[in-house]
């Protein structure tokens, strides 16, 4: 707050003594005063101050810094100053009504009488034309739970700046207050469709009251509105989880067919998750044909597998193909363990090539050692060579592991055992 300080007392301002003799203006050393109490945090004796300076020169400045220093005190404000506040507030002299009307209210609040705080609010700022002066009525509605004024005076305040950070306030009033749901969604769904740059808080508080009422269909609409907007992971990741919360694979597979770009490998899990193998076949060749990178040739291949294995068509023809492709992925670099141990495994397991399997699956286990299903398959290898001695050790330590949930590795435990126990 501006107000007048000689040259001479600035310049003392920060020294830690004074002599207010050399000062005759009393103006002058009660401004001193006062900067000083506000120094040390005595804002009780600076309020009381600047008040004092009000009554000697009627400067509107004064007043309104014994009000903001009232209001930084933690006792309640003197009787003096809400009188001196609200008999200026009726002068024609007033230059900023509003502000002091704003500050004696919340003087009021802090006196504990909340009845004189919302009278001096309706009185001085319902016809207000200043958006802070209607929130801060809206507030002292609030405060008073007079919510359906809350709620007028918010929409006044909207049309005056058009401000979503209103909007939203309004739409919670509704919605929370006053219990008209539907008005607070009509509210922000019109909002939506009629603005473009839209804070997220806007969709957020939409969406969210859709999924209070379990609307789930409303929520994904409006999701995939802000992820029109926002592309971001965790919009995405949300669209899809409402999706299959509500068990519609299909809708979020045709969901990331429409927004591609740097979520093929999402939609690929779900055409894996869905069964839908032959769109996840189409899927990944097309993957590969536009990147050339040979892990979709090691995931096409297993592809095939698993559908050649549902279908009971697992020939020597199928085979060799498998094979070949597989091979090819392997030679151009799809080199993760997962692969690897997939494709050394059906070796072994076909009887196709042992020797070949186990060197895979021994290059699978370097990155993985511990792996319950790498190490089964380095056993069926073994036992396939006759060596079940070295076989049951290992399948003994994935016994120790917990990996005779797996049925197909305890079957393979019972055959290695048989053969061990032979000799």
């Amino acid at each position: 707050m501006k107000y007048i300080i000689p040259l001479l007392a600035v310049s003392v301002i920060n020294s830690f003594a004074i002599d207010l003799d050399k000062y005759s203006n009393p103006e002058d050393i009660n401004i001193i005063k006062a900067i000083f109490a506000e120094n040390r945090g005595d804002y009780r004796e600076s309020s009381r101050l600047f008040l004092r300076l009000f009554e000697m020169t009627h400067k509107e400045e004064y007043i309104k810094k014994a009000c903001e220093d009232a209001i930084e005190e933690k006792d309640k404000p003197s009787e003096a100053l809400l009188n001196s506040v609200s008999d200026y507030l009726l002068s024609s002299k007033v230059k900023d009504r509003e502000y002091l009307a704003r500050e004696l209210s919340v003087l009021y609040f802090k006196a504990d009488n909340e009845k004189k705080a919302l009278e001096i609010a309706q009185k001085y700022l319902s016809n207000s034309k200043d958006k802070k002066s209607l929130l801060y009525l809206a507030l002292i509605y609030d405060f008073a739970k007079e919510y359906e004024k809350e709620y007028e005076t918010l929409r006044k305040a909207y049309k005056l700046s058009h401000s979503p950070k209103i909007l939203l306030k309004e739409a919670k009033v509704l919605y929370k207050k006053l219990n008209r749901k539907d008005e607070a969604k009509e509210l922000l769904e019109s909002y939506i469709k009629m603005n473009r740059d839209i804070p997220i808080e806007v969709y957020m508080t939409l969406i969210n009251a859709y999924l209070k009422e379990k609307s789930i269909d409303n929520a994904l609409r409006i999701y995939e509105k802000l992820y029109e907007r926002e592309p971001k992971q965790f919009i995405l990741h949300r669209i899809i989880g409402l999706y299959i919360h509500k068990k519609d694979i299909k809708g979020a597979e045709r969901f990331l067919e429409r927004h591609l770009k740097n979520n093929e490998e999402l939609l690929y899990m779900l055409y894996k998750r869905d069964k839908d193998i032959p769109k996840a076949i189409e899927f990944v060749k097309k993957r590969y044909k536009a990147t050339h990178k040979p892990k979709w040739l090691a995931e096409e291949a297993m592809l095939r597998y698993e559908d050649a294995k549902a279908k009971g068509k697992i020939t020597p023809k199928f085979l060799k193909e498998f094979s070949s492709l597989f091979n090819k992925a392997i030679e151009s670099g799809a080199n993760s363990s997962l692969y690897l141990n997939y494709y050394g495994y059906t070796l072994i397991d076909h009887d196709l090539d042992i020797k070949k399997g186990l060197e895979l699956v021994k290059r699978a286990l370097k990155q993985k050692p511990n792996s319950l299903y790498y190490l089964d398959s380095l056993a069926w290898g073994l036992y396939k060579e006759g060596k079940c001695k070295e076989a049951q050790e290992i399948m003994e330590k994935v016994k120790k592991l917990g990996g005779f949930k797996e049925k197909e590795i305890k079957e393979h435990y019972e055959k290695i055992k048989e053969c061990n126990q032979k000799g």
